[in-house]
């Protein structure tokens, strides 16, 4: 089966509008990719491709293009997993797709990028380490049992697009024969089948400028990890990297939903491995947005030259923006999936079913080995299964979620969050 699309080049320079009618105008930078397959309800109909398209020495912070492509054939895949992304997940296709095309060595202007290393060698001789090693879809499917190996698509998507953030860049000035600025490092942000951003990284203060002012209640999640042990390449660039990960493998969990209600049986088990595969990943859109927020806060105080300099990256501020509407959906809707859509599956099943709130408290460790105590409610929903008497509980709230959620509505937030964002 093939699927064609039709669209046409256009292509945004700053101020001026270029309409691209034939090949070869060497002052343009024109990337280009497969077409889009969209199959799912849930896909926008805008056939535009946003590439923050930097100038021949890829420098340029301001730089940006839109590009949509000509008419091309795509083939259904005929490996299973990626039928299932192809069918379900069109982003997720088209990112392991072009990932996958990523080859473990590039040659750019004489220089050569190794994938599997993570370095550049330049002309002469340096090695400059660039981004983590490069991995391949299916090198994160370790399972051998179906729920097993969807489980493993999850995380499988996340490394994914890590490892097209830090290649495809490269991939894209090879194909271009293009010369970047040396000892510079390039990222390109994946946002969709017909999106992506590519940023140049600036050298600033690493994110452990926020621990101090970090509340000890937010001090927990995924902040010992990526803040206070400085598991973060490249500052608030590695922060949005993280950001976009979590958000491609949280719309994956999300569009898994369709693929369980029309594939599998319709039974408790089926039901309970959706919610243990894709029930806690909507809470790093908080954790990420507020290490992000947090961070440009404290940077403007600590460093205004770096601030300025920072949200002049135009690139930077486009793939944050377009990271935080498509994740913000993404959320809601698996918030609606599981505070609705699924409690109605159950009673279709012949489950009772109840929600209610239950209050607890909770005692937490923190990075520095102390411990605090939380007094929380939370949603919980209670199935109970006729045949067996057999009651199960399921959580439909996350107050760490709730607690970040609160804290980004706070009006220094609010404000950065206005200032961060920008329209294209």
């Amino acid at each position: 089966m093939k699927v064609k699309i039709k669209i046409s080049i256009h292509i945004l320079i700053k101020n001026f509008l270029f309409l691209i009618i034939r090949a070869g105008i060497p002052s343009l930078l024109i990337f280009m990719h497969p077409g889009c397959v969209s199959t799912s309800s849930w896909e926008s109909s805008d056939n535009s491709l946003a590439v923050s398209a930097p100038s021949m020495d890829f420098s340029d912070k301001s730089l940006s293009a839109i590009i949509t492509f000509k008419e091309l054939d795509l083939e259904v895949p005929e490996d299973p997993l990626l039928k299932i992304l192809w069918q379900y997940d069109p982003d997720s296709y088209h990112l392991v797709y072009l990932q996958e095309q990523i080859p473990y060595t590039i040659t750019v202007y004489g220089n050569e990028i190794d994938t599997t290393e993570g370095h550049i060698t330049s002309k002469d001789g340096v090695m400059i380490p660039i981004m983590v090693t490069d991995s391949k879809f299916h090198g994160w499917i370790v399972s051998e049992d179906h729920f097993g190996q969807l489980h493993d698509m999850i995380p499988a998507i996340h490394e994914t697009s890590h490892g097209f953030t830090g290649y495809y860049s490269y991939t894209l000035l090879s194909e271009q024969n293009m010369n970047p600025a040396m000892y510079s490092t390039y990222w390109c942000f994946f946002i969709d089948c017909k999106k992506m951003v590519v940023v140049k990284p600036m050298d600033i203060p690493p994110v452990s400028i926020i621990i101090d002012v970090v509340p000890l209640l937010l001090k927990k999640g995924r902040y010992n990890v990526y803040i206070e042990q400085g598991f973060t390449y490249k500052a608030v660039f590695g922060l949005l990297d993280e950001f976009t990960a979590y958000y491609h493998n949280t719309r994956f969990a999300l569009k898994l939903f369709n693929y369980f209600r029309e594939k599998l049986p319709q039974n408790f088990k089926t039901w309970n491995e959706y919610w243990n595969m894709a029930f806690s990943w909507s809470e790093s859109y908080f954790e990420f947005r507020y290490f992000i927020l947090t961070y440009m806060m404290v940077l403007r105080e600590v460093d205004p030259h770096s601030y300025e300099s920072l949200m002049e990256n135009k690139a930077f501020r486009l793939a944050f923006t377009n990271i935080d509407d498509r994740f913000n959906e993404t959320v809601n809707r698996l918030e609606h999936i599981f505070q609705a859509a699924i409690p109605d599956i159950f009673n279709e099943l012949g489950y009772s079913t109840e929600i209610f709130v239950k209050s607890y408290t909770l005692t937490s460790k923190l990075p520095n080995g102390s411990e605090i105590t939380e007094k929380l409610k939370d949603l919980y929903l209670k199935v109970t299964i006729p045949e067996t008497s057999r009651i199960e509980y399921f959580h439909l709230s996350q107050p760490f979620a709730v607690q970040l959620k609160q804290e980004m509505a706070q009006p220094g937030y609010l404000e950065m969050a206005a200032l961060l964002r920008i329209d294209e």
